[in-house]
């Protein structure tokens, strides 16, 4: 499930990508007219959540619960899909909670038998599908720093539009407002590379650069005519339109970088510092939580 306060990174691939069965079904898919957008297949995701949420005890779903959903863009390489797999990213929270959080808060969120039933359906899934992978990161509160790195800040595509008063939108998001970041696969493999070349000689031990090297090992999964997209899908409602249109993060990681490949650690420190000043208030209203 898509959190109201998180953003998404995306990869849409070319139908020639998939296999037989699902290019079919994918085919079929485009064609409907109720296709969701990237932020309409969040909403929905959000919207399955809370229905779980609401539950006697929570649960995660069992299989065929979710259906088969995918965002669609139509590009220079024909139909672009990603696939939402929403069953086994909610399988794959289910797992990685327990791993990230103390036993006792992990029963806390969903009884211990749900995370197993998790785990033994992300299992049975990879096991059926091996080459299948999941097209969607999700990260709440935040955009992580890294998946800046993947884009140039030409390519930030940004819509102004009312946010909804309170209590106004189910869905939880402002209605014609977004940020997105999209570009090619090759750019964004490049772009990588290169951040992963700098950080290597100026941040040899830090997690940065496993994170990054991590983010890449992910985009070599996909065909190489993929598109990859950043949404800050419900982080919008967090930030006024003036912070949203100063909001220069992929210019600043771009900097920082340069600066680190210069040597220049006080220079890509500012630079840093930049992106990191502008999720005060999201931190904020986490830790409120």
């Amino acid at each position: 499930m898509t959190p109201p306060y998180a953003a998404e990174l995306r990869v849409y691939e070319p139908l020639a990508a998939f296999d037989v069965e699902e290019r079919r079904r994918w085919q079929q898919y485009a064609q409907s007219p109720a296709v969701p957008s990237g932020a309409a297949g969040a909403r929905r995701e959000r919207i399955l959540g809370l229905v779980a949420a609401c539950r006697p005890a929570a649960a995660v779903p069992r299989p065929g619960d979710a259906g088969e959903h995918a965002a669609v863009l139509h590009g220079e390489a024909g139909l672009l899909i990603c696939p939402l797999r929403t069953e086994l990213r909610c399988w794959e929270a289910a797992v990685a909670l327990s791993a990230t959080v103390p036993p006792e808060v992990a029963r806390a969120a969903l009884p211990a038998a749900e995370i197993a039933l998790a785990a033994a359906e992300q299992q049975r899934w990879l096991a059926a599908h091996p080459q299948r992978r999941s097209h969607v990161q999700t990260h709440r509160w935040t955009v992580p720093v890294r998946w800046f790195a993947l884009f140039d800040r030409e390519e930030r595509r940004l819509q102004l539009g009312p946010a909804p008063e309170y209590g106004s939108s189910a869905e939880g998001v402002a209605v014609g407002r977004s940020l997105v970041y999209r570009t090619a696969m090759a750019q964004a493999r490049r772009r990588v590379g290169r951040a992963v070349k700098v950080l290597r000689t100026a941040l040899p031990d830090g997690d940065t650069l496993a994170e990054v090297e991590s983010l890449g090992r992910w985009l070599e999964e996909f065909h190489p005519r993929s598109l990859v997209e950043l949404d800050y899908l419900g982080l919008v409602d967090l930030v006024p339109d003036a912070e949203l249109r100063d909001d220069d993060s992929a210019g600043d990681v771009a900097e920082a970088l340069g600066a680190l490949k210069d040597g220049d650690t006080k220079l890509a420190t500012k630079a840093y510092d930049r992106i990191t000043d502008r999720w005060r208030v999201a931190y904020s209203v986490e830790s409120s939580n």
